[in-house]
C-alpha cells in the first residue's frame, strides 16, 4: 500500500491561468487601461452635460432677447460684496472663456443676471429663466407674476438681487418671495412699492439690502424694516416728508452700514437721530432723486464723525 507521500507526490496539480496568461498583459497594465476607460467616460460625459446646459441657456437666452430683454454672463461684470453690487466690466472687452470660443456654446461662463425690457416677460419665460442655476440677479419691468411664477423665483439656487418695476403684486404674492433662502437685495419700485409690500420684507431671512422708489410709499413703511436685524444697506426715493421720527426706528439695526435718503424731504432736524444709527459708515441725504442745483435743504456736514459729535445725546 503507497504511503501517503508518494500518493502527493504523484497527484497532478492544477495551475490557476493568471490574467497575464489569458490576455498577455501584466495586471498592473490592465488596471491602468481600466482606470482610463472610466476617466475617459466621465470626461465624455462632463463635456456632454456642459454641452447640453450651454444650448439649453443660448434657447433661453434667445427667449429672452425676443423678448426685448438681456442677460449678462461672468466674465462681463464685477460682482461686489458690503453692499452687494453688480457693476459690468467697462474698463475692456470681455472676452469669453476659450472653450466657449472652441465648442460654440457657453461651456465655461455662467448666465449672473437676467433683466427684461420695457415690454416684460411673461409667466412661462421667467419659469424658464429659474432654470438658470447660477443667475444672481433678476430684474423684472412690467412682468406679470402668478404664484407659480413667484414660486420658481423663489426656488432658484443662486438668486441674491431681484429688482421689480411695474410689476403689480399683493402683499400675499410677495411673501411667495419671501420663501427664498438666497435673495439678499430688493428693489421695489413705482406701483410695486406700497407701505404694504415693504411690510412684507420681513420674510426674507437673508435680506441685507433693501431700495425703495416710488409715490406710494409713506414714512410708515420704514417701521417694518426695523424687524429685520441684518439689514446693512437702506436706500428711499422720493418718499415725501419723511420725518424724524419715522426715521428712529432704523436706530434698532446694529448692522446698519449705508443709509441713502433721496427725495424724501429730510433735513437738519433729523441729524439727532441719524447721529444714534450704531454701525453707519456712509449717509447721503439728497433733496431730490436726480441731479439738481438747488441750494443745500440741510446745513452741509463734512463727516459722521462731525455728525455724531454735534448732534449725538441731543435727541430724547
Amino acid at each position: 500500500m503507497p504511503r501517503p507521500s508518494e500518493i502527493d507526490d504523484e497527484t497532478p496539480v492544477e495551475e490557476t491561468p493568471t490574467t497575464e496568461g489569458l490576455l498577455g498583459l501584466p495586471p498592473l497594465a490592465i488596471r491602468l487601461a481600466a482606470f482610463g476607460v472610466v476617466f475617459a467616460s466621465l470626461g465624455v460625459s462632463w463635456l456632454g452635460c456642459g454641452i447640453y446646459r450651454g444650448r439649453l441657456e443660448q434657447a433661453i437666452v434667445r427667449q429672452v432677447e425676443a423678448a426685448g430683454g438681456h442677460v449678462i454672463r461672468d466674465y462681463q461684470i464685477n460682482i461686489k460684496e458690503n453692499p452687494l453690487r453688480f457693476e459690468p466690466k467697462l474698463l475692456a472687452v470681455a472676452e469669453p472663456p476659450w472653450l466657449d470660443q472652441l465648442l460654440g456654446v457657453p461651456f465655461q461662463s455662467r448666465i449672473v443676471c437676467a433683466h427684461a425690457g420695457f415690454e416684460g416677460f411673461q409667466p412661462t419665460l421667467v419659469k424658464q429663466i429659474a432654470r438658470l442655476r447660477h443667475l444672481q440677479q433678476l430684474g423684472l419691468w412690467n412682468t406679470e407674476l402668478d404664484a407659480s411664477a413667484l414660486e420658481s423665483i423663489a426656488r432658484m439656487p443662486a438668486l441674491r438681487e431681484i429688482e421689480l418695476h411695474w410689476p403689480w403684486l399683493t402683499p400675499q404674492e410677495l411673501e411667495f418671495l419671501g420663501r427664498s433662502e438666497t435673495i439678499e437685495s430688493i428693489q421695489l419700485h413705482n406701483n410695486c412699492a406700497t407701505d404694504a409690500l415693504v411690510a412684507e420684507v420681513v420674510h426674507f431671512p437673508g435680506l441685507k439690502k433693501i431700495m425703495v422708489s416710488g409715490p406710494r410709499v409713506t414714512g410708515r413703511s420704514i417701521a417694518p424694516l426695523a424687524e429685520c436685524p441684518q439689514l446693512q444697506s437702506i436706500e428711499l426715493r422720493d418718499i415725501s416728508g419723511i420725518s424724524p421720527e419715522e426715521l428712529r426706528p432704523l436706530i434698532d439695526l446694529p448692522d446698519l452700514k449705508t443709509l441713502a435718503l433721496k427725495g424724501c424731504g429730510v433735513d437738519a432736524n433729523a441729524y439727532p437721530v441719524l447721529a444714534q444709527l450704531p454701525a453707519l459708515q456712509s449717509l447721503t441725504i439728497l433733496g431730490a432723486n436726480y441731479d439738481t442745483n438747488l441750494p443745500a435743504i440741510a446745513p452741509p456736514i463734512h463727516s459722521l464723525e462731525e455728525m455724531r459729535l454735534r448732534y449725538e445725546g441731543s435727541s430724547p
